[in-house]
């Protein structure tokens, strides 16, 4: 398993150009380098319930393999079921809604209490959820992960698999994260951002630290 990007989000306003691509619009992701309660260096939507939602494509590493990961910590997503943090897999880089392709690994709130993890798949614009935990405790904090090989597609908490589902609709793409606040832009968190590829075949990692390591 290989890192491509990491992203700690300890800067000001938009996402660096440099790395990333927005969807939908330039404002739909800004890092905060410190947001009192929430620590330094956090993800979250630009405009509250903005249409449809904050995503970010890792655009500044450009040869992306298939087989991909992403990862994020979970800072806050609040006790709300249309608020959702997820990572982006083999995602299409489209402002057109019917052109939008890629898997979703994400979580809806609220954290700590009544969450669920789920995987769904967007093909030209329209979005299948393919698979659902029961409501299980994640807590603020927690580190989700994402990964697909070949047809393979998973969701990882805190290095403990939580589900997977065989699809193979999507073949290609780059990753990236989504974020959506319905009432105000921190209803939705998110921190340490790193992605990478698998250059041999392997399990997901145990361990997740940046050092070892929409639309609906």
């Amino acid at each position: 398993m290989t890192i491509r990007a990491v992203d700690n989000f300890t800067y000001n306003g938009v996402l660096s150009p440099a790395n990333w691509t927005p969807e939908f619009g330039s404002a739909g992701i800004i890092a905060a380098a410190v947001y009192p309660g929430h620590g330094t260096g956090v993800a979250q939507q630009g405009v509250a319930n903005q249409f449809p939602q904050g995503t970010g494509l890792y655009t500044g590493y450009p040869n992306w393999l298939n087989d991909q990961w992403a990862q994020l910590t979970l800072n806050a997503c609040i006790t709300n079921s249309s608020n959702y943090i997820g990572i982006c897999l083999r995602d299409s880089i489209s402002n057109v809604v019917a052109n939008e392709n890629g898997y979703r690994v994400y979580v809806l709130g609220p954290l700590g209490g009544a969450t669920t993890v789920n995987i769904g798949v967007l093909v030209q614009g329209v979005f299948q959820l393919l698979a659902s935990s029961s409501s299980m405790s994640v807590p603020a904090g927690s580190v989700l992960y994402g990964g697909v090989q070949g047809t393979t597609v998973s969701a990882v908490i805190n290095g403990v698999p939580i589900i997977s589902v065989v699809n193979a609709s999507v073949a290609s793409g780059i990753p990236g994260f989504v974020i959506k606040s319905t009432l105000a832009v921190t209803d939705s968190q998110a921190s340490a951002f790193s992605a990478g590829d698998y250059t041999v075949p392997v399990v997901p990692p145990t361990s997740y630290s940046l050092e070892s390591a929409e639309y609906f």
